[in-house]
């Protein structure tokens, strides 16, 4: 089990009785976690008051939202194991981590429309991600319905094996957040707050709809042989760039408007096309972190991100400066191609024997194809006929989105609508 993750392995092997005791185990680690992380939420609220300096009427909401997102993570923690101990069941996570995301950005969307405040957002995402948790449970126990989980199969030696295999998730984890949270920290303390808002909603909305567009494609870490994972690579990184790259470019073409019809303030257009282009350069490294997690290969890319997080933070310290919010979120698109964009796609091919440029090329052209015609459309949309209300905004967005996915539908069939799995 050395070569990839213990939980993904034993659930690929059906042998239930390790699997029982592995998903036990790692319940237990997670728990004891989340307890952990509800003790750090509880010790923050508590003095967030006096550490941060915030007003006396702002207090109780803050930390109100500290204490239920500690909670959160102390009950739906435990249930990532479900997820993780089902790895062969590709089709159905896919669909179980969409609906999550999905359900996490209507959660927002019903906080803001319904003014909820702090204390509704945070109990709106909890039931969101508790619903994802249980699902996710529930698909595994329908897979495996002799499959038996108790506290008696907690071992201590299989938590010690799966907080090994987690190290990398762990310190992974502290670079997305220096990646992602960076930004707000540098404009709020070089701008406005309202600055920050603007800039965070953004973001958030194209990361929270990234997530329902990547799919989980869990085989290419439980697939072994090669012959098999060539087409399938190829297979899920068309798929997943003709997605991405659609929808990023109906954001960058819409987003601004969009949003600024929403929040009713003026959003930047650079910030958005920014932002747009993060989603379509994050494309190929979810498809190829994929792979590399079930070959054990993420220790590689440690270092890799560990840069993109440096570099994004440095980047927007000198860019803000002469072009403001654009320049964050072009920092953030500088640095993720720069490094993962560039390196994790190129790992994963060298390693499945195929040549990078090449395939790369193929990959490119087709999503840049298949993105043009709806591309093109928005722009004489914009230009010629520009929306002079929410109805007729929506109509051009929609009209667009149907273009894309007709596009990508014919163009998916003829690609690979009849090819076998091992051509």
């Amino acid at each position: 089990t050395q070569d990839e993750p213990p939980l993904t392995c034993w659930s690929r092997r059906g042998d239930q009785r390790r699997v029982g005791t592995l998903i036990s185990s790692t319940v237990a680690l997670l728990a004891g976690l989340g307890l952990a992380g509800l003790f750090l939420a509880a010790l923050v609220a508590a003095t967030a008051g006096d550490v941060f300096h915030l007003p006396a009427e702002l207090v109780p909401a803050c930390a109100a939202f500290v204490l239920i997102k500690g909670l959160q993570l102390a009950l739906t923690l435990p249930l990532a194991a479900f997820e993780a101990g089902d790895g062969a069941n590709s089709a159905t996570l896919g669909a179980i981590r969409a609906v999550g995301a999905g359900t996490d950005l209507v959660a927002g969307l019903i906080t803001i429309w319904l003014d909820l405040g702090l204390e509704g957002l945070a109990w709106l995402t909890l039931l969101a991600t508790l619903a994802t948790g249980m699902m996710q449970r529930h698909a595994l126990m329908s897979r495996m319905p002799g499959l038996r989980l108790s506290w008696r199969l907690v071992r201590r030696a299989t938590m010690r094996e799966v907080a090994g295999a987690g190290a990398f998730f762990a310190i992974n984890g502290v670079t997305v957040l220096l990646v992602y949270q960076t930004d707000e920290l540098v404009i709020g303390a070089v701008t406005a707050a309202s600055a920050v808002a603007i800039y965070a909603i953004v973001g958030q909305t194209s990361a929270r709809v990234a997530q329902v567009l990547h799919p989980s494609i869990q085989d290419l870490t439980t697939e072994r042989d090669q012959a098999r994972l060539r087409p399938l690579f190829a297979r899920a990184m068309d798929g997943t760039l003709m997605v991405a790259w659609g929808f990023a470019a109906l954001f960058m073409a819409f987003g601004s408007d969009v949003l600024g019809w929403w929040l009713g303030t003026t959003v930047p257009r650079g910030v958005v096309w920014a932002l747009g282009g993060v989603i379509a350069s994050s494309a190929p490294v979810v498809v190829a972190t994929r792979y590399l997690t079930g070959r054990g290969m993420l220790g590689r890319l440690l270092a890799i991100s560990a840069l993109e997080g440096v570099g994004n933070l440095a980047l927007s310290l000198v860019l803000i400066f002469p072009f403001g919010l654009p320049g964050v979120a072009l920092a953030t698109l500088l640095a993720q191609v720069a490094t993962t964009t560039w390196f994790a796609p190129r790992l994963a091919c060298v390693d499945l024997g195929l040549a990078p440029a090449a395939f790369a090329a193929r990959r490119l052209a087709m999503a840049l194809a298949v993105t043009a015609p709806a591309a093109t459309l928005a722009m004489l949309m914009l230009t010629r006929q520009p929306a002079r209300s929410p109805t007729m905004l929506a109509t051009q967005v929609a009209i667009c989105a149907a273009v894309q996915v007709i596009v990508c539908f014919v163009t998916w069939m003829l690609t690979w609508g009849r090819r076998r799995e091992g051509e």
